[in-house]
């Protein structure tokens, strides 16, 4: 499904780049290659209309990016057009579409996420920071464009608070275990006592 989404997303704007630019690509040798690509589903490109310049300045937005997998999958994507257009432009090896430098652009420039939870964004970003390091060891990505727009610290438990409640907790739980298993009192141990049966006169 994420591949589906994100062929069929970032293909047409893809499509609509190369018109702009002026190279000729047609969208069935896009479709040879991603195989989940439907240019039957997709508008007409429309040269300038919406599409930047350059895959550069393509951004791709996760709201709820959890641990990342939408961007993983939207980096290969990437990778692929920012090699196709380095052909399409005759630029092919020079350093600014070196593996290193694509790398480092997509992971700052391209791939954007948001999360309610801090730890999630932290997650993505290390996820972000393994995939770049695979693909090119001599990258050195620094800079992720992950936010987390989680609750207020007052209003998220902190580690203290939690320990706190669980200890409370605890020791309410052995108190009242405890209370439960104590000896009988005196006056309740009299009044549980059996009573001696009474005897009826003839």
């Amino acid at each position: 499904m994420v591949e589906w989404l994100l062929q069929n997303s970032l293909g047409p704007l893809w499509l609509e780049i190369c018109a702009g630019n002026g190279w000729p690509v047609e969208p069935a040798a896009l479709a040879e290659r991603w195989v989940y690509f439907k240019p039957c589903l997709n508008a007409p490109a429309r040269p300038g209309a919406r599409a930047p310049a350059s895959v550069r300045d393509v951004s791709l937005l996760d709201p709820a990016v959890g641990g990342g997998h939408v961007l993983l999958v939207g980096f290969d994507r990437l990778l692929e057009l920012y090699d196709a257009e380095a052909s399409l432009r005759g630029e092919a090896g020079a350093p600014r579409w070196s593996r290193r430098a694509v790398v480092e652009s997509i992971v700052a420039r391209n791939l954007k996420g948001v999360d309610l939870d801090p730890e999630a964004t932290r997650v993505a970003g290390l996820a972000l920071w393994l995939k770049a390091r695979r693909c090119c060891p001599a990258a050195r990505p620094e800079r992720f464009a992950l936010a987390d727009v989680g609750l207020a610290g007052a209003q998220r438990p902190t580690r203290a608070t939690t320990s706190a409640t669980t200890s409370a907790t605890t020791s309410a739980t052995t108190s009242a275990t405890t209370s439960r298993r104590s000896p009988a009192s005196p006056a309740r141990a009299a009044c549980c006592a059996p009573r001696p049966a009474r005897r009826c006169s003839p």
